[in-house]
């Protein structure tokens, strides 16, 4: 039998095949599991008002020093991880205001220093730098080693997005610092791939080698430099962790697997928010649990890159969640956009208020096309002077969406109801404003809402499309999918 062809134009949990998801596996091999860690940075002055104080008055600083060492035992009784990771700016501060009338309570130790013996498998301390004012990753990691912390290779934040401004790739070879005594350094993981004002964060759970700045959540096995994926921007918070934990339990990961979560601690504000040490205290309680049945481990970055190397074999994971994953970046192989038309212009079958069926095909074509290259007023159903329609998302993908569908027909709107349904509504949105009995002619009332589905029902709904996707990426070998753009 001929090998069967998939081809998806929507995607409801971002899974690349025969990379991403479930808990248990009765094969020989790991166990699958999340491997979360705290982490938190420090920044320089001029760009990070919390820690402007922290890193440039002695007394905050010691306020501050005297925060994170309390975290640092709160995180081990309790059981956790952490990641400390420093700008040069704060290394500074640590080499002139830690004298031996302050490291009473760190052993004698300057406080970098001994954060990262105080318990190597669950505090490591890791080279942060935006690499401005003069220094770089290599500057940042030697300034560590001059306070007695040797180096982790872990890439502690960078930017992947937009492909222009990226900073990455060149960390695959060896990078010399920019100052005296301009020292050699090797990167060996990246973590944190960000964007401008975190507006496009690239977020994924697993660990995964980037095949270039083109092609960040493409594997590549012949790449030297991983990626550990850090899954969602949470601050304080573990909602996004137990997402992660409920899709494994749930079976809506693939087994056998190593995922990936962090939660950032911002440590510029230990000492000035009382609210944050309880925070970090009630994430590890809460997820005590987890940590119990084996579905959670509480790991430092270098700890989970030698877990993925050793346990794994260094098996490439990349999950994505749909909700995060917007339209611009579903233009690789197994995804593209498609686009399909709605009530209210006026050749959809339910609206065809201007009797478009009537009109002669020059006409029609040319009435299609002008609402198909102008923005769309909801409440009038009249063209507008802005820019719009299938001509704009045309646009703003750089690609036409191979896919259209236009509904012209009455006998298919059954059909089209079930599948088109919005995801958390009884009723799609369209629906719910054009066709329920409220007339197909304007003026239409656009603040109508349809009942919401209950958590059970939209559940259900995300499972399905998870499913679908889960179901191809398990069977790539025999079931390759691929686009509408690849046909």
């Amino acid at each position: 039998m001929g090998r069967r062809l998939i081809t998806w134009a929507m995607l409801g949990a971002v899974a690349l095949p025969g990379v991403a998801g479930s808990r248990a596996t009765a094969q020989q091999g790991p166990r699958a599991r999340v491997y979360a860690t705290l982490v938190s940075h420090n920044e320089e002055a001029i760009s990070n008002p919390p820690c402007a104080p922290v890193v440039t008055n002695r007394e905050r600083y010691l306020a501050n020093r005297a925060a994170v060492v309390d975290t640092a035992r709160l995180v081990l009784e309790r059981g956790g991880a952490w990641d400390f990771q420093s700008e040069w700016q704060y290394l500074q501060a640590v080499a002139s205001w830690d004298d031996a009338a302050v490291t009473g309570d760190t052993e004698g130790k300057n406080v970098v220093r001994w954060l990262a013996e105080l318990a190597p498998d669950r505090i490591a301390v890791d080279a942060h730098s935006h690499e401005r004012s003069g220094w770089n990753y290599a500057d940042v990691a030697h300034a560590l080693a001059q306070l007695g912390v040797p180096p982790t290779g872990i890439v502690g934040g960078f930017t992947a997005s937009p492909v222009e401004l990226e900073s990455w790739t060149r960390l695959r070879a060896p990078l010399t610092g920019r100052r005296p005594p301009y020292p050699a350094w090797q990167a060996q993981a990246l973590w944190g791939g960000a964007s401008p004002g975190h507006r496009d964060d690239p977020r994924a759970s697993g660990v995964w080698r980037p095949r270039d700045a083109e092609h960040y959540f493409e594997d590549d096995p012949a790449s030297t430099l991983p990626n550990i994926g850090g899954w969602t921007a949470d601050v304080a918070s573990g909602d996004g962790l137990a997402t992660l934990l409920d899709l494994l339990r749930t079976n809506r990961l693939e087994p056998g697997r190593m995922y990936t979560a962090t939660i950032m601690i911002p440590q510029c504000n230990l000492d000035s928010d009382p609210a944050l040490q309880p925070a970090v205290a009630a994430i590890l309680d809460r997820f005590a649990p987890d940590v119990a049945t084996g579905d959670l481990v509480w790991a430092t970055l270098p700890s989970v890159l030698r877990t993925w190397r050793e346990e794994y074999a260094q098996v490439p994971v990349v999950v994505r969640s749909a909700r995060e994953t917007s339209a611009a970046d579903s233009s690789g192989p197994v995804a593209c956009v498609g686009y399909h038309v709605r009530p209210p212009v006026p050749y959809h079958a339910l609206c065809d208020r201007l009797d478009v069926a009537g009109l002669g095909a020059g006409d029609q074509q040319a009435l299609v096309r002008h609402y198909e290259t102008h923005g769309l007023d909801l409440v009038s159903g009249q063209p507008t002077a802005a820019d719009g329609g299938y001509a704009a998302l045309v646009d703003r993908l750089g690609y036409a969406p191979p896919c259209v569908g236009i509904n012209c027909d009455a006998p298919v709107q059954a059909a089209a109801d079930t599948v088109f349904g919005d995801l958390f509504a009884e009723d799609s949105a369209w629906l719910t404003v054009y066709a329920s009995g409220h007339g197909r002619v304007p003026p239409w009332d656009v603040s109508r809402r349809s009942p919401l589905l209950d958590d059970a029902a939209a559940d259900a709904m995300w499972r399905l499309y998870e499913g679908a996707v889960l179901h191809a990426a398990r069977n790539a070998a025999r079931l390759p999918a691929t686009s509408c753009r690849l046909l």
